[in-house]
């Protein structure tokens, strides 16, 4: 529960995920259907990265 929190508090940060009161509790909400992220990879410039298993 404590990294799903975290997670969704990071996104609501960058305005991807919005939060409405619903009684105690706050509910994520999203305003579209998918969310596309491009992002570059050069492996010349010796971009890498650890893919998680």
């Amino acid at each position: 529960m404590k990294n799903v929190h975290e997670e969704l508090s990071r996104l609501a940060q960058l305005g991807i995920v919005f939060f409405e009161e619903d009684g105690q509790r706050k509910r994520p909400v999203v305003w579209f259907d998918e969310f596309v992220i491009n992002l570059p990879f050069d492996p010349e410039a010796g971009d890498t990265a650890t893919a998680p298993p």
